[in-house]
């Protein structure tokens, strides 16, 4: 593509990207289920037992 006088690369080929694991989705996300499900799946049922108003 040019600009004026000067040439610009329109495409760049790099190296492809390693990636490794930082932080661990399942492991945290199964610990907040184990941690709070119990508590508050109780909660909504007392809810649902409650009469609505």
């Amino acid at each position: 593509m040019r600009n004026g006088r000067t040439v610009r690369p329109l495409l760049i080929v790099v190296k492809s990207a390693s990636y490794r694991r930082r932080f661990d989705f399942q492991r945290t996300g199964q610990a907040a289920v184990d941690r709070h499900f119990n508590a508050e799946f109780k909660a909504a049922m007392a809810l649902l037992k409650t009469p609505f108003q």
